[in-house]
C-alpha cells in the first residue's frame, strides 16, 4: 500500500512539473511586445550626451579631450559675443573647424531669459541665433539650450516653429532616462556631478520601464523597457575654478567612458533622431514594423537575443519564438 501511495505521489509530482513548465512554455509563446527591450545604435546598452554652454574659448580643451577619446559633445553657443569677437569666446569664423565631428546648438543671441520676452524679441533670440550659426556651420541647427533653463509654453511653441527638435533645461532629474517631451528635456545632472559619481552610470545597467502610449503617442497600453541614458550639462569654465574640478578629472571621466564598449556617445540631435525613429515604428501586439519611409534602423533585445529592424522590415514575435 505504501509503495502504491509513493508511486502515486511521484506521478502527481511529475504531472505538476509538466503542467508548470509546459504552461510556462505555452504562455511564453504568447509573449507580446512587453518583453522588448530597446537598445541604442549598434546594440549599445547605454547612451551618453555631453553638453557644454556658452562657447567659451576653453572649449578648445574640451574638444581636444573628446577627440582624443573619440567621444562627441553638443556645444550650445549664444551668438552675440561671437559676433562681437569677444576674446573669451570662440570666433564665429572658427566654429565649423573647432566643432567638426560634434554638434553646435543655439543658446540664444544674448543669453537672456526667454520666458520674460515679448513675442518679437523671443522670435529674434530663437531665429537669429539659429540663422547665424547655420550660416557659419553650413548645416542645420536643431538643438537649443534655454538660457538659465527658463522657458514657458510660448517659448516651446516658438522653438518648434523656428525648427528646433529638442531643447534642454538645467532642471536635473538625477535619473538615467529619456524625456517624454524633447522640447522640455531635463538633463540627468551637471557634468561635475557626473564626473564625481561616474560609477552610478558605468556600473549599473537597470532598464527604464515606460509605457508606449505615454512616450510614443500610440493607442496601446503595452509597457517596454529602455536602456539607460545620461544627459549632462556644464561649461568649459567649470574646469578653471581653482577650488573645482580640473581638466584632468574630465580626462579620467572620458577614459572611463571609452573603456566600456556598450556606451553610445551621441549628440543631442542624434539621440532625438533615434527616438523619433522609435516613434515611427508600427507596433501591434505581436509585431514591430519599421516603415520603409523611416531613415534609421532600430535595435532591441528580445528573449535574450539582440535584433535590428531595418527600414521596411517587420519583426514577428511568434516567428522568432517558434524558430
Amino acid at each position: 500500500m505504501k509503495k502504491i501511495l509513493f508511486l502515486f505521489f511521484v506521478l502527481l509530482l511529475i504531472m505538476g512539473c509538466l503542467i508548470t513548465f509546459g504552461g510556462y512554455k505555452y504562455n511564453h509563446r504568447l509573449t507580446t511586445t512587453k518583453d522588448v527591450h530597446f537598445l541604442y545604435p549598434e546594440a549599445k546598452s547605454k547612451a551618453l550626451i555631453l553638453s557644454f554652454d556658452d562657447g567659451n574659448i576653453l572649449d578648445t580643451q574640451i574638444v581636444s579631450t573628446l577627440n582624443h577619446y573619440h567621444l562627441k559633445g553638443t556645444f550650445f553657443l549664444h551668438t552675440a559675443p561671437l559676433i562681437q569677437s569677444s576674446q573669451k569666446h570662440i570666433p564665429l569664423k572658427l566654429i565649423a573647424q573647432l566643432y567638426d565631428g560634434h554638434e553646435v546648438g543655439s543658446h540664444g543671441v544674448s543669453h537672456l531669459r526667454l520666458n520674460e520676452m515679448n513675442d518679437s524679441l523671443l522670435w529674434y533670440e530663437l531665429n537669429s541665433s539659429k540663422d547665424t550659426l547655420e550660416k557659419y556651420l553650413n548645416k542645420a541647427v536643431y538643438s537649443l539650450a534655454y538660457p538659465f533653463g527658463d522657458y514657458n509654453s510660448k517659448t516651446i511653441e516658438m522653438a518648434k516653429q523656428a525648427g528646433y527638435t529638442n531643447a534642454r533645461s538645467i532642471s536635473n532629474t538625477n535619473l538615467f532616462k529619456p524625456p517624454v517631451d524633447f522640447l522640455q528635456w531635463h538633463p540627468t545632472c551637471a557634468l561635475s556631478e557626473a564626473i564625481k559619481n561616474r560609477e552610478d552610470f558605468l556600473n549599473t545597467d537597470l532598464p527604464w520601464v515606460r509605457n508606449l502610449k505615454s512616450i510614443l503617442g500610440q493607442q496601446l497600453n503595452i509597457p517596454y523597457s529602455w536602456s539607460k541614458m545620461q544627459y549632462t550639462w556644464g561649461h568649459a569654465t567649470d574646469f578653471s575654478n581653482p577650488s573645482g574640478l580640473k581638466i584632468d578629472d574630465f580626462e579620467v571621466f572620458c577614459s572611463a567612458i571609452k573603456s566600456q564598449n556598450n556606451i553610445w556617445s551621441c549628440t543631442s540631435t542624434e539621440a532625438t533622431s533615434y527616438f523619433q525613429s522609435i516613434q515611427k515604428l508600427i507596433i501591434t501586439k505581436y509585431e514591430i514594423a519599421n516603415p520603409v519611409e523611416n531613415t534609421q534602423s532600430v535595435w532591441f533585445s528580445f528573449a535574450d537575443k539582440e535584433y535590428v529592424i531595418q527600414p521596411g522590415e517587420t519583426f514577428s514575435i511568434h516567428e522568432t519564438l517558434n524558430k
